[in-house]
C-alpha cells in the first residue's frame, strides 16, 4: 500500500482517537516490527531538521509523556 499524504493523515487521526494505553501498544508494536525495507528512498533526517523539531520531541524523557503531547496538544 503506497502511504499518501491523505492516508499517513486518515491514519494519524485514527491512532489519535485511540485511548493512550491503546496508542501505546500500536506505536510499540510497529516499532518492533523494524524499518521495513521498501522504506529504502527516506532519506537521513539533516540538523536542521531536527532543530526544528526541538520542543515538539524529548529526547530520553518519558516517551509515554511525549506521546501524548504530541497527540493530545
Amino acid at each position: 500500500m503506497a502511504s499518501t499524504p491523505a492516508r499517513l493523515e486518515e491514519l494519524a487521526e485514527e491512532l489519535a482517537a485511540l485511548s493512550p494505553e491503546d496508542r501505546c501498544r500500536v506505536l510499540a508494536a510497529v516499532g518492533r516490527r523494524g524499518p521495513k525495507a521498501a522504506d529504502a528512498t527516506s532519506t537521513p533526517s539533516t540538523w536542521q531538521q531536527l532543530r526544528g523539531l526541538e520542543g515538539i520531541v524529548s529526547l530520553g524523557g518519558d516517551a509515554i509523556e511525549d506521546c501524548d503531547h504530541l497527540y493530545d496538544g
